[in-house]
């Protein structure tokens, strides 16, 4: 902003500067005066001191036309520098969105006589995916390779450009695109991390915690084997907790600790410690 402000100083003045070259007058002769050699003699404008004048006005006013092309150079400068460390920015928190990816995958445990994730655990109704009783979810995720590199180009092309508006708190382009890649790739091994950020967008103001709980429900019902499943098990815990039926929100929270408990992911213990804060001691 100072940048700015200097900028349109210089040129405000140099603009001023210019008037003023503009407007000096070239030396006059008294025509009243009587020849002198056959020379009129000069008026007391045409003396040496202001022809001295206006020629330091000009170079004043070409100095300041430097500057103001200096200061202008410097702006654009500036601001490419800004564009590149927000690329870099963005660029190391995908990166870091990948590693913990990769690296939640190759913590996960497979339980013994687990059903894999073509089993279907969860026979819920799509209105409620969360219906059937704590028994028939699954609690082990299984060792896949990371979403992030199982996904084909293009897929994971509109995927960033989608996560791209979320970390921007675009939240409403956020949910547009994400929407979109859910209904183009519906099939995709990263369609379960864009309904978890589809559900994170929704909770975010103005809340539409309907829309929220599908998303949440979307990855817990047909991915309990993914390496967002405890989260979003655990997020949608929260939103039936928001939306005042608190005996649901409790016995989800739960699940997430007796489901996913040794999954690796950190839910377990949010769920926990948001069981303890509204409820008291959690179960053991």
């Amino acid at each position: 902003m100072a940048m700015h402000l200097r900028f349109a100083k210089s040129l405000v003045a140099a603009l001023c500067f210019g008037a003023a070259l503009a407007n000096a007058q070239a030396p006059i002769i008294d025509a009243s005066q009587p020849l002198n050699g056959g020379t009129r003699t000069k008026s007391a404008a045409a003396t040496p001191t202001g022809g001295n004048a206006a020629g330091d006005m000009y170079m004043q006013f070409q100095a300041l036309q430097q500057d103001v092309m200096e200061l202008r150079g410097l702006v654009e400068e500036q601001g490419h520098q800004i564009e590149t460390l927000k690329q870099q920015s963005l660029d190391r928190y995908n990166d870091l969105d990948k590693r913990v990816g990769q690296s939640q995958a190759a913590n996960a445990a497979v339980v013994p006589g687990a059903a894999t994730s073509s089993e279907a655990p969860i026979n819920a109704a799509p209105s409620d995916p969360i219906a059937a009783p704590a028994s028939s979810v699954t609690a082990p995720i299984a060792t896949t390779p990371s979403s992030m590199e199982t996904a084909k180009p293009e897929e994971y092309e509109a995927y960033q450009v989608a996560y791209a508006k979320l970390k921007g708190q675009d939240f409403p382009g956020a949910i547009k695109l994400f929407n979109t890649f859910n209904t183009t790739y519906p099939n995709s091994s990263l369609t379960p991390n864009a309904y978890y950020w589809l559900g994170k967008a929704y909770l975010q103001p103005p809340q539409d915690l309907t829309k929220a709980q599908q998303a949440f429900g979307k990855v817990v019902g047909d991915h309990p084997q993914h390496n967002k499943a405890p989260d979003a098990l655990y997020e949608l815990g929260k939103v039936y907790f928001l939306k005042g039926d608190k005996v649901k929100a409790k016995t989800l929270l739960q699940q997430v600790i007796d489901n996913y408990g040794a999954s690796g992911s950190s839910a377990p213990q949010f769920a926990k410690q948001f069981l303890d804060q509204n409820y008291g001691s959690a179960k053991r």
